[in-house]
């Protein structure tokens, strides 16, 4: 399913979170959100889970939406606005064309809905997995997904008819949970697959996942958004906020680039690199920084790190095994300073 969205804004007080924003989730690919903290990923991505009420937006939904002409009113008035057409990427020498022809893609309008909660989104089959897991921790996941949609015969929750419906989900995307044990036995991957296979619980057709990997090892990554990739191979769409260049550059069809508050590219991923995304994301190309050392004249107090350890891996420092944006070159440096 394709979901879009144009002229969305959000403003708390004086503090404007998103701004005129568009996004696009096409069925069959995995869009990346990015930006540094407080961009305005996490409320755009609300908001078109219904959990945030924008001030102002457009949004259609459906199999093979087209494309919305520009200028559309707005909800709160006034009108969409039509981006500029060519912004330079940063790193040079490539362009992003923002334009309402980005929005959708076929020849129509697609289908228009309202988003002004949750109940909304789910009934336009739109679904959100958040950062932290919301199951509730004594329930068995087969419980956690039923919850609020308990199948009823004959006056009893059938959670027969429900271990069935699970089941069959879990073949049609490749999941193997132990739907009997409750999220505290079991891993964070198989927590957030829990939590994905609920929205297909569901019957959503897009679904939108807030920093999805922040708690997960590189292998729960991998194993992620395989599973994501399957999910888009049976014509859903996916849309992934994060920071991690790495696996956007990895696993991601698409990009989107948001910078205080307004999204400022729409790109496939295939045709920009890493560097120029960042620099879009920080205004300008980035740069090796070095932050100055303040000596306090006494003997220093040395530790460098020599390794990390994860949760079922080492890997040394300078390495480049978790790739763009992750970890890499970690040097640590204290000093017995007076303040």
């Amino acid at each position: 399913m394709d979901l879009a969205g144009k002229g969305i804004s959000k403003r708390y007080g004086g503090t404007v979170a998103c701004r005129d924003a568009a996004i696009t989730v096409s069925a069959g690919r995995i869009r990346a959100l990015v930006g540094e903290n407080g961009a305005g990923k996490s409320t755009l991505a609300g908001i078109l889970a219904g959990r945030i009420t924008p001030d102002s937006g457009l949004f259609f939904v459906g199999p093979t939406p087209g494309t919305p002409p520009p200028n559309l009113p707005l909800e709160g008035g006034g009108v969409a606005a039509t981006p500029p057409p060519n912004l330079p990427l940063g790193g040079g020498g490539v362009t992003a064309t923002l334009s309402p022809s980005l929005l959708m893609r076929g020849g129509g309008v697609g289908d228009p809905v309202s988003i002004r909660s949750p109940r909304d989104a789910r009934r336009s089959g739109i679904g959100l997995v958040t950062q932290h897991s919301e199951l509730v921790p004594r329930l068995s996941l087969l419980e956690n997904l039923v919850l609020g949609m308990e199948p009823v015969r004959s006056g009893i929750v059938d959670l027969a008819a429900a271990r069935a419906k699970a089941l069959r989900l879990q073949a049609e995307v490749g999941f193997d949970l132990p739907l009997d044990l409750p999220p505290e036995d079991v891993s964070v991957v198989d927590r957030q697959k829990t939590a994905i296979l609920k929205l297909l619980y569901q019957d959503a057709r897009c679904l939108l996942l807030d920093e999805p990997t922040a708690l997960l090892t590189p292998s729960e990554v991998a194993d992620l958004f395989s599973a994501l990739r399957r999910l888009v191979a049976t014509g859903r769409s996916a849309l992934v906020v994060t920071h991690r260049l790495g696996e956007v550059f990895s696993y991601c069809d698409d990009v989107t680039v948001m910078r205080q508050g307004e999204t400022i590219a729409h790109m496939r991923v295939a045709e920009v690199t890493a560097e120029q995304v960042a620099g879009m994301m920080v205004e300008g190309k980035t740069e090796d920084r070095r932050p100055e050392t303040v000596d306090s004249g006494k003997d220093d107090l040395r530790s460098q790190i020599s390794d990390l350890r994860g949760r079922d891996r080492e890997w040394g420092i300078g390495s480049g095994e978790w790739g763009v944006g992750e970890i890499g070159e970690v040097a640590l440096e204290l000093r017995d300073v007076v303040c």
